[in-house]
């Protein structure tokens, strides 16, 4: 079932994108990567699942899908953000897709995963706006924002999803298509 949120849509039984978001308050965040260029996260605890390809992989309790613009920041400091996709890591040069090989998100995200695993880096704060902008809070000075860039009548352009990974439970979507449920 997917519950797909946008601009338009007034519904009062509709929670609120940071009603939904606020189960993240005190979670863990796990890990962060990308399917092409969508940026996935992990919060919460790790549990195993099956994986498409056979055997198992570990998914936190909850996932956060991005597909519009995003960025960590520390402080005064861009730490990587959505750009860091399109090029690569050696050089700096624009990112071939059919090409492959390491980006600069691929080696910023190593990195800060790398910190992830050896530090509690929680989320402490979720906030939100009614277009879909999204700030978490994290400790250590870490901060993630999204910031959708298209107007709300581009035609079936998805935003960002929350749910549970690997279950039938609903997702939250939010996008410029009309909501949705299935």
């Amino acid at each position: 079932m997917i519950f797909n949120v946008s601009p338009t849509n007034t519904s009062p039984v509709m929670p609120s994108h940071e009603e939904v978001l606020s189960v993240l308050d005190g979670l863990r965040l796990r890990e962060i990567g990308r399917g092409a260029d969508m940026l996935w996260m992990h919060f919460g605890d790790l549990r195993e699942v099956p994986s498409r390809r056979g055997g198992t992989r570990e998914v936190g309790e909850w996932a956060l899908h991005i597909q519009t613009s995003w960025r960590f920041t520390r402080r005064d400091r861009i730490i990587v953000g959505v750009l860091d996709f399109y090029a690569y890591a050696d050089d700096g040069s624009d990112y071939d897709w059919d090409r492959g090989g390491e980006s600069r998100f691929d080696r910023i995200a190593s990195s800060l995963n790398q910190s992830l695993r050896e530090d509690d880096i929680r989320v402490r704060e979720v906030t939100c706006d009614e277009v879909g902008s999204i700030t978490l809070h994290l400790d250590a000075d870490l901060h993630f924002a999204v910031f959708p860039n298209f107007s709300s009548d581009y035609p079936d352009r998805e935003y960002w999803r929350f749910f549970r990974p690997a279950t039938d439970d609903p997702h939250h979507v939010v996008s410029t298509e009309a909501p949705q449920s299935t």
